[in-house]
């Protein structure tokens, strides 16, 4: 109890909420989802005495299209009206194709036609004219539920309004390794608890807005080594194991609508059969419906991935995903084959009606809360939808990175004391944009800029700055004072997150010389914290997860002490990599306490405003003109 206290006590959100959450959205979603209304069962009935047997196996395949091209995609149009394939998966593409194209499928259709989309952090997963939403790890690092909850509904709202019924998420994949490269930052964490709290948060915000979640991937993709995209992972972990982390989460999530399986081997849970979970009828028909009494939509992963397909031929392939327990089969790429293979299951006597009507039946049931009388826009796809909104999800993505700002101090560093006096250095390393941040810091101090891309001119020139100076070395270390921002490429390990290893040797080695003269230095990592492995720095790291402006906000103001920096590591670190701790309460990391005098000559004492650089100008006079997002200052009057 007491390692259970020190976990979730400290955050209201990750903890009673958690208890709240899985009560509210567990089990009533799981009374929701196994007790259709009488509307819904009689004209799921009446539609599926209408369907003939063709139009039945067109309902399980959905079918990947680009918002890209002008016109329809005739291929699409063809399979829409000759197969009747029951839905659609968008893939990239912009805005406005979307609403367009769009239309033309719906019309292609003689039957409600549902459209999915991949969206962890909203439909910029997909669409590159979208603002993208913060991705999971960020969200588990801000452990508040609510806030998740909230984002997850503008989420959803963006997603109604571009005329889709399904996304698929949430991702309840458990980062237990950390270095895993395909889930890594799409995981909210490596505590199942955490990831069972925020994912049920994800998809309740989801579907609050009228979008269907869907969990995945079952039974948990968080510590495979393999991109199942690529290859076929496996996982060779005991029953008690899985039970104990990976599968817990999924247990959790049985009242959801819907639930993905994954591309990999299970040997605890695949009956001897070496195959996939998404096609193992142990892991899905067996554990997942028999056993758990899962009764909702379980789609396949999607089969043009090499971890699915290279086990079976296009047509054998959809069919063994169905035999296994797969109620839809998602991005069939042959659908001729696929539909001719399943007839002739059902012509030999390999599979009955029944149960292909127990598949469609499920099918309908979720077509009919989503996509007949789900929350639609006034006026179709491409409207706002009316809703009470507390705050617009800009402002919501301001707060996450707030409260996802995490500080670290490597083998106990400390920061030392900061003298008013001298020159200091602002050296942004990487990035496309570094003066965003840096103009956000100015706001607080005078620093000068000097930006080393990743890759590119082996040595900025710096000498406008120094002339006569005979190197940069010399020249950099003549700052008593860096503020080193670290621009990270990329969010995946298995790109080695986009960092050019020889310019990280360089940039070492001149930290090196620049430490050994005295130079005293704070990091603002912006990207991925798996990034710290590869940096190898000695002192103070504020990590802010992504690399986007919302992210140099949070960062420069917890630097300066004008907001916490209150977010928790969600991943565990491998034995490899002890030299992270991560202490329980940090004070500012700049430390200052001006005592500011107001117009009414009231002194006030800004206790968490922290830097012996100059205060900002709104400050300074008492002015009221607050900088976006600083409404987390503490002040307090004092009587001197």
């Amino acid at each position: 109890m007491q390692k259970l206290g020190t976990c979730w006590g400290r955050s209201w959100p990750i903890g009673w909420t958690f208890c709240l959450a899985l009560w509210a959205f567990g089990i009533g979603s799981a009374r929701a989802v196994n007790q259709p209304n009488k509307g819904e069962e009689a004209w799921v009935e009446t539609t599926l005495r209408q369907l003939t047997l063709r139009q039945k196996i067109g309902q399980l395949i959905m079918v990947p299209v680009f918002a890209q091209a002008d016109t329809a995609d005739a291929q699409v149009l063809g399979l829409l009206r000759e197969y009747e394939v029951g839905g659609l998966i968008w893939m990239k593409g912009k805005s406005g194709k979307l609403l367009s194209l769009l239309q033309h499928y719906k019309k292609a259709s003689k039957h409600p036609l549902w459209m999915a989309m991949d969206a962890e952090w909203g439909a910029a997963m997909r669409l590159d004219d979208r603002p993208r939403f913060p991705y999971a790890m960020t969200m588990g690092a801000c452990r508040d539920t609510v806030l998740v909850e909230a984002l997850a509904e503008a989420m959803g709202r963006e997603l109604k309004e571009l005329g889709m019924h399904i996304s698929f998420g949430p991702v309840a994949d458990v980062n237990s390794n950390p270095f895993n490269p395909v889930i890594g930052f799409r995981s909210f964490g490596s505590e199942p608890r955490d990831v069972l709290a925020m994912a049920l948060a994800y998809a309740r915000g989801l579907e609050k807005a009228g979008v269907m979640s869907c969990a995945k991937h079952f039974p948990g993709h968080g510590d495979t080594e393999v991109d199942s995209h690529h290859d076929l992972p496996v996982l060779n972990k005991s029953r008690a194991q899985l039970d104990s982390l990976e599968l817990s989460t999924f247990r959790g999530l049985l009242g959801l609508p819907s639930m993905m399986s994954a591309h990999l081997i299970v040997h605890a849970l695949d009956s001897g059969l070496d195959l996939p979970v998404s096609l193992n009828p142990a892991a899905l028909e067996g554990l997942l419906r028999r056993q758990w009494g899962y009764k909702g939509v379980i789609f396949s992963d999607a089969l043009n991935m090499k971890g699915a397909s290279q086990c079976y031929p296009p047509g054998e392939l959809e069919w063994k995903a169905l035999q296994a327990g797969n109620d839809v089969l998602l991005y069939v790429t042959d659908v001729p084959k696929a539909v001719q293979r399943i007839e002739q299951a059902l012509l030999a006597g390999e599979w009955t009606e029944s149960a292909l009507d127990e598949k469609v039946r499920r099918i309908l049931s979720a077509k009919y809360r989503y996509v007949l009388n789900g929350l639609e826009s006034p006026n179709g796809p491409g409207k706002t939808i009316a809703t009470n909104r507390e705050l617009p999800p800009s402002l919501l993505q301001e707060r996450c990175f707030n409260k996802a700002l995490t500080v670290w101090n490597p083998a106990g560093s400390v920061m030392p004391e900061r003298r008013p006096d001298g020159q200091r250095l602002y050296l942004a390393l990487g990035g496309d944009a570094p003066r965003d941040a840096y103009n956000r810091l100015g706001l607080y101090a005078q620093a000068d800029f000097l930006h080393w891309p990743w890759k590119g001119a082996a040595e900025p020139d710096f000498r406008w700055a120094h002339p006569g100076a005979t190197s940069l070395d010399s020249i950099l270390c003549t700052y008593p004072e860096w503020v080193v921002a670290w621009h990270v490429p990329s969010q995946r390990w298995s790109t080695g997150l986009g960092m050019d290893s020889l310019r990280l040797q360089r940039w070492k080695g001149l930290m090196d010389k620049a430490r050994a003269k005295g130079v005293r230095m704070v990091h603002l990592l912006f990207g991925n914290p798996l990034a710290f492995t590869r940096m190898q720095v000695k002192e103070t790291i504020l990590c802010a997860y992504e690399d986007r402006p919302e992210a140099y906000t949070a960062a420069v103001q917890a630097l300066f002490g004008a907001s916490d920096a209150p977010g928790l590591l969600p991943l565990r670190w491998p034995a490899s990599h002890h030299g992270l701790a991560q202490t329980e309460k940090q004070d500012p990391v700049l430390q200052w306490q001006p005592r500011l005098q107001n117009e009414s000559g009231v002194s006030r004492l800004y206790h968490r405003a922290a830097f012996p650089w100059p205060i900002p100008w709104w400050r300074r006079s008492g002015s009221k003109v607050l900088f976006r997002g600083l409404n987390c200052w503490s002040r307090r009057e004092n009587a001197s």
